[in-house]
């Protein structure tokens, strides 16, 4: 449904720092008057305020002034699966985490009801915050998302399950049961949004995004200065392309996917140099000690990324790979191997236009995405 112009202002505003009144007809989309409309009947009802911006000013003249909402400043709750499990945490408009726990894993099979718990209890978290009003929670999801599908089942995962076992639209079904917005996105288009918003792909219209944590790694495209979901959602899932037809099955229904191949191999090969099992998400810590093994581990990472990537690069023709996710300095290496392929497999146009470089965001990029995807509702 539509959201009418105050609505839209409203919630643009809600999540932003600070909103200068030129910048909502561009945002927004709209003719300059009809927002200026906007704003004018909602500072009347006292649903937005304006004050000045309080930095030295470069010139002599009236202070710049910004727009916020009235009353409690906005939180973003956000569900992330990492390595060890759920963790609830819950972040102001600037990026800036108020609080943050571990959560109890949904139990097997607990389907809508194990989602809504975890919600529920990064509602907990935000209660405990008095200036603040929690406007929104965001699921990011360590696996395809499907618009109004859902997410499949990961057991085989190194990350924690997914607990879904109900068809339709989980956003529109959690958001009604828990009384707020509630989104759920891949966690690659999450962090994509954050790098987009305030990050290494900010100004940028074409890109490749791709993240590698501890359970593997997931990719987002960013067409046009946007991020790009196609028609259900799937745009940029690099980890389930086929490359070995007679491979394991994977969460997506498909069988021998690019994740459990690349994982799975450089696992197998790093284990043999280390007493200790060795897990895909040890490989980083292990690196930034000095340990050279691990760091050539990672390289071919990149190398193995490097192929499937020269080829979407070929398609897309990007200005920018960017690589984030928790690897920290050591995605340096996984950087190294990317563009040693992509300099051989990638026509030398697109080879030399493109530009290889590390997340500088890291994490946070996940927190910026969460409350990016609030202003992208007002965009709609």
């Amino acid at each position: 449904m539509l959201m009418a112009t105050e609505d839209r202002v409203r919630e643009y505003v809600a999540y932003s720092p600070g909103t200068f009144r030129g910048e909502l007809a561009a945002e927004l989309r709209l003719p300059a008057p009809t927002v200026v409309s906007a704003v004018r009947r909602l500072l009347s009802a006292g649903e937005l305020v304006e004050t000045e911006v309080t930095r030295a000013r470069a010139s002599a003249g009236r202070r710049p002034r910004v727009l916020r909402v009235s009353g409690p400043a906005t939180l973003v709750g956000l569900v992330s699966w990492d390595g060890d499990g759920l963790r609830a945490t819950c972040v102001d408009v600037e990026g800036a985490v108020v609080a943050t726990r571990a959560l109890a894993a949904p139990r097997p099979h607990a389907g809508i009801d194990g989602l809504r718990a975890a919600v529920d209890q990064v509602i907990a978290l935000a209660r405990g915050q008095g200036q603040f009003l929690l406007r929104t929670v965001v699921m990011s999801v360590p696996g395809p998302c499907l618009s109004g599908r859902g997410v499949p089942r990961e057991p085989a995962l190194g990350a924690p399950t997914f607990p879904v076992t109900v068809p339709g639209d989980l956003a529109a079904i959690l958001s009604e049961r828990c009384g707020l917005p509630v989104a759920v996105e891949n966690d690659a288009n999450v962090c994509a949004l954050g790098e987009l918003y305030r990050g290494g792909l900010r100004r940028h219209a074409d890109a490749v995004s791709l993240i590698v944590t501890g359970h593997g790694f997931g990719s987002a495209l960013i067409v046009n200065g946007a991020l790009a979901r196609g028609a259900q959602g799937y745009a940029g899932e690099l980890p389930h392309l086929q490359v070995d037809r007679e491979g394991p099955l994977c969460a997506c229904g498909g069988r021998g996917c690019l994740l459990y191949s690349v994982r799975e191999r450089v696992v197998a090969s790093a284990q043999a140099a280390y007493a200790e099992p060795i897990t895909f998400g040890d490989l980083p810590r292990l690196a930034a000690t000095g340990d050279m093994g691990a760091a050539r581990m990672l390289q071919d990472v990149g190398r193995a990324l490097g192929g499937p990537l020269a080829h979407l690069c070929t398609f897309l023709d990007p200005e920018v790979l960017l690589v984030g996710g928790t690897l920290g300095p050591s995605a340096e290496h996984v950087v190294a191997g990317i563009r040693e392929v992509l300099a051989v497999q990638a026509p030398p146009a697109v080879a030399g236009n493109v530009a290889v470089v590390r997340s500088t965001l890291g994490p946070a990029a996940e927190l910026l995405g969460a409350i990016e995807l609030g202003r992208l509702r007002a965009r709609r």
